[in-house]
């Protein structure tokens, strides 16, 4: 099976999300993947951060 058809069967529902490469060998999937946006308010405290922070 194709990485690009994995991508699009497993990854495509996911918002906010940006599936850069998604690699299958055998058993296992490896897949690499990013925030789609540069900035996101922790769950904890709402402060906008572009790392993670305590």
């Amino acid at each position: 099976m194709g990485d690009v058809l994995l991508q699009d069967l497993w990854f495509h529902q996911v918002d906010g999300v940006v599936i850069e490469n998604v690699v299958s060998e055998g058993e296992l999937v490896y897949v690499r993947a990013r925030t789609a946006v540069e900035r996101a308010g922790c769950p904890a405290c709402r402060t906008l951060s572009a790392r993670l922070h305590s």
